[in-house]
């Protein structure tokens, strides 16, 4: 019988290898993951605040305007315009995928 002393070279070799292949598969998925998780959180922020602003212009006679706001530090491009009885809100920011991304919400003023 004889006695190990231990792992040899291509033991070695192969669990590196496999562990290697592992992390390159993982790794770019986890990264993905993490940029949708950001560029989610931040469209629900943004239309939040979207339809915060949009219920100011419906419950006022506030005048219908175009800005620019900060918003999940992001920039944000507001504008409000009529649509037949509908007042469109619209926002206009930049993603994580620094793709333009744009979402608008509907109210008829009282």
């Amino acid at each position: 019988m004889s006695k190990s002393d231990g792992f040899s070279l291509s033991e070695v070799i192969i669990a590196m290898g496999i562990l290697l292949m592992l992390v390159a598969t993982v790794l770019p998925i986890h990264q993905k993951v993490t940029t949708d998780e950001h560029r989610i959180k931040h469209h629900q922020l943004i239309k939040l605040a979207l339809h915060n602003e949009l219920q100011a212009y419906i419950l006022t006679d506030k005048p219908l305007d175009s800005y620019k706001s900060q918003v999940a530090k992001k920039d944000v491009q507001m504008s409000f315009t009529m649509e037949d009885e509908y007042v469109k809100g619209c926002a206009t920011w930049e993603n994580a995928l620094k793709e333009k991304e744009k979402s608008c919400l509907y109210g008829i003023r009282e």
